[in-house]
């Protein structure tokens, strides 16, 4: 079904439609929040929150069009209000680059190795970036909004958002150079 429409049949009142939409977005939020939150019970307390509020907060929607970066940001919200509640730090059980396994058939097991390895890398060196660097990496990186899509989910002006994540892929750049592990292609991903 085409996601506007799930959208605006949400917004009539449809719980059908609004649970199709949650099951379109939960796996995806939930990997969201954990990278922003660095917990796997606060990233799905954020995830359930997050859509406790759409559900709640839907019909003040004006643009079905403009539901994804108006989703993260109330996700975004929520992850950091849970993520504040003392969580510590824990290793990243999802993979932040979205990528699929690799064929086995098609590539060496080294090679296989070698991109396991350079994911928990780079998944490390985020999970050290300040907040405001972290939560741009993730929503550009993973979750795949736009700059101008990030700065409507976090509220803040444009200038700021590419001037955040510009500062995050310097610091990524910069640690990743000091990694002799660190090959180019986890430099390429930044890109």
């Amino acid at each position: 079904m085409n996601e506007v429409f799930l959208i605006q049949q949400t917004q009539a009142g449809d719980e059908h439609a609004f649970e199709q939409l949650y099951h379109l977005y939960i796996g995806q939020a939930v990997r969201v929040a954990y990278l922003i939150t660095r917990s796997q019970q606060a990233a799905e307390d954020a995830a359930q929150e997050a859509f406790i509020q759409v559900l709640r907060r839907i019909h003040t929607l004006r643009d079905p069009q403009s539901f994804r970066p108006w989703f993260y940001s109330i996700l975004h919200n929520a992850a950091r209000r849970t993520g504040r509640k003392g969580r510590g730090w824990s290793f990243f059980p999802f993979d932040l680059l979205n990528r699929g396994e690799p064929d086995s058939q098609a590539a060496a097991v080294e090679e296989i190795i070698e991109g396991r390895l350079e994911v928990e890398a780079l998944r490390a060196l985020i999970g050290q970036l300040p907040e405001i660097h972290r939560e741009v990496i993730v929503l550009r990186y993973y979750a795949g909004l736009t700059e101008p899509e990030m700065a409507q989910a976090l509220d803040l002006p444009p200038g700021t958002v590419k001037s955040r994540l510009h500062g995050a892929r310097q610091r990524l750049l910069t640690q990743l150079k000091n990694q002799d592990s660190a090959d180019g292609r986890v430099h390429s991903v930044l890109r």
